[in-house]
């Protein structure tokens, strides 16, 4: 079966993206597609940190998006998925000229795009920054937890590696915290981060990719809702992850009653490809 594919880039995040509307793969075949389809193999020329499929809409909203991660895994929102499919659906004839309602990860999110530039509109938290204490190889650290659509842990590396943000090897640091005791049985995405001239930058990884990834839109908004209260940053919050595309994060209301988080930044397609998949791997 031939599935044409595209790549698309939402602030640094990169992801395989499928219209499915007239295909009509199910959610059996995304969890079997996004390990070969996210992953540079014989099928595959691209890595990617998700897996999307973009659905016909129902109930009045415009579309909806089945977003699966590199290892098959399912069900969670991702900021920066919600705001390149949005761009995605756009390309490809659903209009958003305006205010629109789709449907991901269970929940239904607003968008508004402006040619690459894209605001999504999300919920409020289900669970705004905790403080926690965590014990990670004899060294303490002072984390705050939160629940954007997605569980993360949020550090303040400043304090502990001030002269090497850019360099230390978060893939191993990480898997003390992603893989901790308290985050059982589904584990946690993890971002570092430290404030200069009041921007925040940020590097995360996250499970599922279980690598640092280019960017992470719920990450950067934890870790904007984390620094607002600890470090006395005010909306809106500019936040620069690894690829150096700048993500905006504000809230309507106020921090204690807040109705809903905003995060706004670039998405664009940077590739398309045809790829075969042998009919063996998809549902009959």
């Amino acid at each position: 079966m031939n599935i044409p594919v595209t790549y698309m880039s939402g602030a640094g995040n990169l992801f395989t993206v499928i219209d499915n509307r007239e295909l009509k793969l199910e959610n059996e075949d995304g969890i079997k597609l996004a390990p070969i389809l996210c992953n540079l193999n014989d099928y595959n020329s691209y890595n990617t940190e998700g897996l999307m499929f973009l659905n016909s809409g129902e109930h009045g909203y415009s579309f909806q998006c089945d977003f699966f991660n590199p290892d098959g895994s399912t069900g969670m929102m991702c900021g920066n998925g919600g705001r390149a499919i949005s761009r995605f659906a756009q390309l490809h004839g659903i209009s958003i000229d305006k205010i629109v309602k789709f449907q991901m990860a269970g929940d239904v999110y607003k968008v508004k795009t402006n040619n690459n530039n894209i605001q999504l509109f999300l919920p409020k938290p289900s669970q705004k920054p905790k403080k926690k204490k965590l014990v990670i190889n004899d060294i303490e650290y002072k984390c705050y937890y939160s629940n954007t659509g997605t569980h993360h842990l949020v550090i303040n590396y400043f304090k502990f590696w001030e002269s090497d943000f850019f360099k230390f090897d978060i893939n191993e640091l990480a898997k003390g915290f992603r893989h901790h005791e308290d985050f059982k049985p589904h584990g946690v995405n993890v971002n570092f981060y430290f404030i200069k001239n009041g921007v925040i930058h940020l590097r995360t990884f996250e499970k599922g990719v279980e690598l640092e990834t280019g960017a992470c839109g719920t990450g950067a908004i934890s870790t904007a809702l984390t620094a607002y209260k600890k470090d006395d940053l005010q909306f809106p919050i500019s936040v620069i992850p690894p690829s150096g595309e700048e993500l905006i994060i504000d809230i309507d209301g106020s921090y204690d009653k807040i109705k809903k988080v905003i995060l706004e930044g670039p998405a664009k397609v940077i590739g398309q490809a045809d790829i075969r998949i042998p009919d063996k791997l998809l549902i009959q």
